[in-house]
């Protein structure tokens, strides 16, 4: 890049095209683009993947030869595993070996640690293996006034003398979902929920536990051990990881006139790529995914625009769009172009869409977007255009939930949800109330809704 900003400062007005090497580049550091590796609009800078074979920007390193652990649970919940547990030190790579706290309330939560094996994450091992139970009996104490839980005996032993055992779910509304570590009670077989103070909660909610050693059954699982700084894994001996050491991959402040396309762009703690105060910068054919939190994140600037890309595997958001002045109802003119969104709010099961829009003038068009806990779209403030996308396979985990979700506003004005195909939302296995195709809750006014398509929805609009 030392050599592209020499070319422009000495030839401004030409286009500049950084031609990246097939393969993985594992950076040490975020790409920086800034003022000063801008193009004009004639003459852009473009940094570009090989052309007939794949290119990976990556905020990862490559492990092998893991130790051999002898690390065993007092009890399995299942059959103690066949294949073989094995350590990683994880402040080897500045990590830390803690859980991030997830859920609705936690805005801007990052992973602390992620470990990916032949292309996808590795999970924290977590009962039940897929979705949630509600074999627990849940109370506020009236002294301590934190939420208790009675685990069946089974359960109770498993986690019993586990030091970072973690609990997921919906103690308060089974719209807003959220995580905490668990502090065990031996003398009553009791465990209570670390910060959860004065909740009224249910006594009965969907809930999971994770990061038990006794939960580890799955290949490609494990669990992490703060005190010691480790990560238990299950695998196999001679097995290969990557470790996500950097919080972004790409980060643009105060750019413009950049163009990144045929190059993925993956594994990062935090968001992959950053846009904050940037004017025509453009993805495009792209893969932006395996982040540990939002995919793609563009704050403030004008004309930012994603076209055909993959963004996949998001922890949190996949793309978070804040452009436009309230004020002067001025649009920033972002897009999403032809697109596919999948796989989404990962870690954060409420209130973690595909898509989130909030200010004025931006758009989502002729896109695919599935695969998420909660909404496909949540969409805030004035002038948006979501015009012939597919949404399918989301409202997933939650209730009282819609594909596309519009919130409490009577001074939004102008938007536009036309000629979009809604189709199988929600969870057939699950007891869900309210599941809507395009919710407009509590007052949401301002909206011009034509030519839409549901099919398979709880309730079509």
């Amino acid at each position: 890049m030392l050599l592209a900003r020499k070319h422009r400062r000495e030839a401004p007005s030409e286009a500049i095209v950084v031609n990246l090497p097939a393969g993985a580049v594992r950076l040490t550091a975020p790409l920086e683009l800034s003022a000063a590796d801008s193009g004009v609009p004639e003459a852009p800078l473009i940094i570009r993947g090989a052309t007939n074979a794949k290119t990976e920007l990556k905020g990862s390193i490559t492990v092998s030869g893991l130790t051999p652990s002898s690390r065993r649970a007092e009890k399995w919940l299942g059959r103690e595993p066949e294949l073989g547990l094995f350590e990683l030190d994880v402040s080897r790579f500045n990590g830390r070996a803690e859980l991030s706290k997830r859920g609705m309330d936690q805005r801007g939560a990052s992973s602390n640690f992620d470990l990916y094996h032949q292309g996808r994450r590795l999970r924290i091992a977590r009962w039940p293996q897929v979705g949630f139970s509600r074999e627990v009996i849940a109370h506020v104490d009236a002294a301590d006034k934190l939420v208790h839980l009675k685990l069946p005996d089974l359960l109770f032993d498993v986690v019993r003398g586990e030091k970072n055992v973690w609990i997921g779910g919906f103690w308060n509304a089974d719209w807003k979902y959220e995580t905490a570590s668990l502090i065990a009670s031996e003398p009553d077989r009791d465990h209570k929920i670390s910060g959860a103070l004065g909740l009224s909660t249910r006594g009965s909610f969907r809930l999971s536990l994770f990061n038990a050693l006794g939960f580890l059954s799955e290949k490609d699982t494990y669990v992490l051990d703060a005190g010691q700084k480790r990560a238990i894994i299950l695998g196999e001996p001679g097995a290969s990881y990557e470790v996500a050491i950097l919080k972004n991959v790409i980060v643009m402040k105060n750019a413009k006139n950049i163009k990144i396309e045929n190059v993925a762009i993956e594994q990062a703690l935090g968001d992959v790529i950053t846009i904050s105060d940037s004017d025509d910068i453009t993805l495009e054919n792209c893969f932006i995914g395996h982040s540990g939190s939002t995919a793609i994140a563009i704050y403030g600037g004008h004309r930012n625009v994603v076209r055909h890309c993959v963004i996949r595997d998001s922890s949190e958001t996949g793309v978070s769009i804040i452009g436009g002045d309230y004020q002067t109802l001025a649009p920033s003119g972002h897009s999403i172009e032809e697109s596919i969104v999948q796989d989404f709010g990962l870690e954060s099961f409420s209130y973690r869409p595909g898509v989130q829009i909030r200010g004025v003038g931006n758009s989502v068009i002729n896109s695919i977007i599935e695969g998420g806990p909660h909404s496909a779209i949540i969409l805030e403030g004035n002038d948006h255009r979501i015009i012939g996308n597919e949404i399918s396979n989301v409202a997933l985990w939650t209730d009282d939930v819609g594909g596309l979700y519009l919130d409490r506003s009577w001074i939004a004005r102008g938007n536009v949800i036309a000629k979009n195909y809604i189709h199988d939302l929600g969870n057939p296995t699950s007891a869900q109330s309210l599941v809507i195709g395009i919710y407009l809750d509590d007052q949401f006014s301002g909206v011009e809704i034509e030519g839409n398509i549901f099919e398979r929805c709880r309730n079509r609009s």
